[in-house]
């Protein structure tokens, strides 16, 4: 996936290239989607665990993953089984900036007040983004890559971001 020098074109993982789950990703999403239809009571129970106590979350990923959001005032939009599924297939903090990034041009781009598993099938119908993907995309937005001197990652300034 080519990423556009012109950054109000950058949308993340959105439209990268994308393979199918392995069992694994697979048993983790319908993990995630069952908790979030049958134990949605222990969502904030398994949150507060996820982040950890005394700033030493369990998921790194998904603490990377949720403050980011958090400061872009999209927490509230994303659901929770979402926000577990996706930091089990990050492989790394990066990874995680990425999903926040997009799970934020989702909203925006979408008419739903809240974006869940559902929602990102529907952005990703064919699987999760290959690694050569996210590599594009994180190349994307690198500053040497898109003129900007001194910037090494534009997703660093939160005011790129997208914001409700």
């Amino acid at each position: 996936m080519e990423q556009p020098t012109d950054m109000t074109k950058y949308r993340g993982l959105i439209g990268a290239a994308t393979r199918p789950m392995n069992q694994s990703e697979s048993t983790m999403m319908i993990q995630a989607t069952m908790l979030g239809m049958n134990a949605s009571e222990k969502l904030p129970e398994i949150h507060a665990d996820l982040m950890g106590v005394d700033g030493n979350p369990k998921s790194f990923e998904y603490a990377v993953m949720f403050k980011r959001l958090e400061a872009i005032r999209m927490a509230d939009y994303v659901s929770t089984d979402l926000c577990i599924f996706i930091a089990s297939i990050c492989k790394g903090p990066g990874d995680a900036v990425l999903w926040a990034y997009t799970l934020g041009q989702m909203i925006i781009e979408g008419e739903v007040k809240k974006v869940g598993i559902t929602e990102w099938v529907e952005y990703f119908p064919m699987g999760i983004p290959t690694d050569e993907g996210k590599e594009a995309a994180w190349d994307g937005q690198k500053g040497m890559n898109i003129g900007l001197s001194g910037v090494d990652n534009w997703l660093d300034d939160l005011n790129n971001w997208p914001c409700l």
